[in-house]
């Protein structure tokens, strides 16, 4: 019976030390992950079920729906790029919306845009008081992307950053953004989806990189021992007979 044995090869053995344990630990974050965004699509349901709040009322959750009454300004408003809506490239809608001497920031929904990018879209939005109903919705924030905005209104941006939108309107404290449903007043399309990435995703990400660490180490094994020849996948050579 052929007893295991192992050779030391140097460059592999670091290679293994390197990569096994960043192969486990991103398959234990992405399970990690996935915890959160079933936590957070819980609590966004158990949300989902409250009456819609004032939207004045302080510490509101991120998904709470609300109604509010007030005013767009039209003349100074985002808009969000790159958005993809049933497989088409435009803009979502980022608005100013003014109640009882407050500002609210109102994401509307999309606009396709123009392909050769030479004009900016165009849409309707109402002139008069209306009430709109929408969610809250905390963004959070891309540390991949930087924050661009144009120099004239509209302003095109490349991602949601409260903290610079902000600066163009005097006096406004803001952590959130409404979203529109899509029955209210002055609703464009969407399709939000509650999480970016759903928790199934996460799990077959881990499962990926645990499959990958599995590889990694029975390659190590098959080149630093001779584990074939125990488990009789290999023939032994004529020295061994």
């Amino acid at each position: 019976m052929t007893s295991l044995t192992f050779k030391l090869n140097i460059p592999l053995s670091f290679i293994f030390l390197l990569l096994f344990p960043i192969l486990i630990s991103l398959g234990f974050w992405q399970l990690n992950r996935a915890e959160e965004k079933t936590e957070i699509l819980r609590e966004l349901q158990e949300i989902k079920q409250l009456p819609a709040a004032n939207w004045e009322n302080e510490g509101l959750q991120s998904g709470r729906l609300i109604k509010v009454n007030g005013q767009f300004n039209s003349k100074q408003y985002w808009l969000l790029d790159n958005k993809i809506y049933r497989g088409k490239v435009g803009f979502e809608v980022i608005m100013p919306f003014y109640t009882k001497g407050k500002v609210a920031l109102v994401n509307r929904g999309w606009v396709q845009g123009d392909l050769a990018r030479r004009e900016l879209p165009k849409f309707e939005t109402p002139v008069q008081e209306v009430t709109i109903t929408g969610r809250v919705h905390k963004n959070s924030k891309n540390v991949l992307i930087d924050y661009q905005s144009s120099s004239t209104w509209p302003k095109v941006i490349s991602r949601v950053s409260i903290e610079e939108m902000v600066k163009d309107l005097a006096g406004a404290e803001l952590d959130h953004i409404i979203r529109l449903q899509s029955d209210s007043p002055a609703a464009l399309p969407s399709d939000w989806p509650a999480v970016n990435v759903l928790p199934q995703k996460h799990t077959a990400y881990a499962v990926q990189w645990f499959a990958m660490a599995l590889a990694l180490l029975l390659m190590y094994l098959i080149y630093s021992t001779n584990i074939l020849r125990v488990i009789g996948f290999s023939k032994a050579s004529d020295s061994d007979i």
